[in-house]
């Protein structure tokens, strides 16, 4: 398990890992079901007795946009791993990431996740002068191309993923280029404040995880 300091001081990364997962894998596997796999959770930092973390869900699969971010950045071959952790032995693996810094942000049908049909069909203009723009990377996701041209077919559109050497970095980089697309329309809609915590706490150590 990793995770970047940035969102979660040593204390808080250790009630996840021993509070949370070491239970969840002890239990599983005391009722003869022990787990193989990728084991996605998604939980909440409240201030209960203390700073503490809770679970929402649990996913059998990396969350999505979150494996944009995680995918690239490891420096595996994840199909031989993948066969490892089936066999049940990982121990002649190392999973180390490439030590850069990632955002996300997700181009979205405007609208969505509530009424966005009005939007499908549209075009989206700006994808490829986006992807040209320094350490930016598109994956598409509701969109479809047709004779090179781009347009909406779903929900969720596209991910701009950024690398930086600092989460400001890669969050300026990802905000310039979602600025270069757009919908015919006014159709397109992402959310422009994504990063903002980690930015803050990457120049205050002192900043809280989150508001009292």
């Amino acid at each position: 398990m990793g995770c970047n300091t940035l969102f979660l001081p040593d204390d808080l990364l250790k009630k996840v890992q021993f509070d949370i997962f070491k239970k969840t894998f002890e239990g599983m596997a005391i009722r003869g079901r022990p787990y193989k796999g990728v084991l996605y959770l998604g939980g909440m930092v409240v201030r209960q007795n203390g700073t503490n973390p809770f679970v929402i869900e649990f996913n059998a699969r990396w969350g999505d946009p979150e494996a944009q971010i995680i995918v690239p950045s490891l420096v595996v071959n994840l199909f031989e791993a993948g066969i490892a952790i089936a066999q049940g032995d990982i121990s002649h693996f190392r999973f180390k990431t490439d030590g850069k810094t990632r955002v996300v942000v997700t181009g979205a049908s405007r609208g969505y996740p509530g009424a966005y049909k009005a939007i499908l069909g549209k075009e989206i203009f700006g994808i490829n002068d986006a992807r040209k723009k320094e350490g930016i990377t598109i994956y598409g996701a509701g969109m479809k191309v047709t004779e090179g041209k781009y347009f909406a077919s779903g929900g969720r559109l596209f991910y701009v993923v950024s690398e930086g050497k600092t989460v400001a970095e890669a969050q300026e980089r990802a905000y310039d280029a979602m600025s270069a697309i757009h919908i015919e329309g006014n159709g397109l809609h992402y959310r422009t404040d994504i990063g903002w915590r980690a930015t803050r706490r990457e120049t205050t150590a002192a900043y809280p995880l989150i508001s009292s």
